[in-house]
């Protein structure tokens, strides 16, 4: 948005060439011309366009595996190499950087899912004297968060 508004802005008001903001700007003239015709202050966004690869037939095996292994600790969940070897043994003849690259997707996606149930705790010190009720302090305040991996 912001060099979309500088580049309109040394065009209506400068009264600047294309290919002297593309100097300035450093980018494109292309670029500069397409975003000019744009209507509006939408940044025209480039989106790759998805490709099947080769692990694309065998992501079901990964995916259940990792779903399987989120809830156990660290130590005990599969390695990289342990899911590459079993996707192997099904046939994948990829690389392995795929395979990572694709456990860092899940993992991303998995962090942002929201939490299933989560449990509030709040504890507070009271003291009655001569009747009248007192909070004592220091408040805690627990959160403790379960994610679970049923849908």
């Amino acid at each position: 948005m912001d060099m979309i508004g500088k580049v309109r802005r040394m065009r209506l008001r400068d009264q600047l060439s294309l290919s002297a903001i593309a100097k300035r700007t450093g980018l494109s003239r292309h670029t500069v011309k397409k975003w000019l015709k744009a209507p509006g202050v939408v940044v025209p966004k480039y989106e790759r366009v998805k490709l099947d690869g080769k692990l694309t037939a065998f992501e079901p095996a990964p995916h259940q595996a990792l779903t399987t292994d989120s809830h156990l600790p660290k130590q005990g969940r599969r390695s990289g190499r342990a899911l590459f070897a079993q996707i192997q043994a099904m046939g994948y003849r990829g690389g392995y950087s795929a395979v990572t690259a694709y456990i860092r997707r899940w993992g991303v996606e998995f962090a942002a899912s929201p939490a299933k149930a989560f449990a509030i705790n709040l504890v507070v010190q009271i003291l009655i004297f001569h009747g009248l009720l007192h909070l004592i302090g220091p408040f805690r305040f627990y959160v403790a968060i379960r994610r679970t991996t049923d849908g």
